[in-house]
């Protein structure tokens, strides 16, 4: 687990794995811990959520980037793999059961509810963040 500064609400980031490769941290199928965000659709404060990505479209440009600010660090890059759901057990730490994702990096920007982490279409399967 990654403490986070906070930054769109993001205070901590679990992963599958992470690991620097020669040019970005990379954190493969990251969750967010949100708090006092701004949110549109189904919200609880305080919570894990799982991450939609995509496929490397702008939502999830703008997410991974959110990620990557919440870690005091600026946007690498991002999968633009189109993978049916979640891989690992990284989604038994997402209480309610919940994937979401902004579509702008600013905090002014709600995070949008995007259905069920379990059954996420598109979840991002890694996030690059600078070294």
């Amino acid at each position: 687990m990654l403490n986070a500064n906070g930054y769109h609400g993001a205070y901590y980031i679990r992963y599958y794995n992470a690991y620097n490769t020669s040019t970005a941290m990379r954190i493969e199928y990251p969750i967010v811990y949100l708090s006092g965000t701004t949110f549109s659709g189904t919200y609880t404060n305080n919570a894990w959520y799982a991450l939609q990505g995509g496929c490397g479209n702008s939502n999830g440009i703008a997410s991974c980037t959110a990620v990557c600010k919440a870690l005091s660090r600026t946007y690498v890059g991002i999968s633009s793999s189109c993978t049916p759901v979640y891989s690992g057990s990284v989604t038994s730490y997402v209480t309610p059961d919940r994937c979401t994702y902004t579509a702008a990096d600013t905090t002014a920007t709600p995070w949008a509810d995007y259905g069920a982490a379990s059954t996420c279409v598109n979840p991002m399967v890694y996030c690059d963040c600078s070294l």
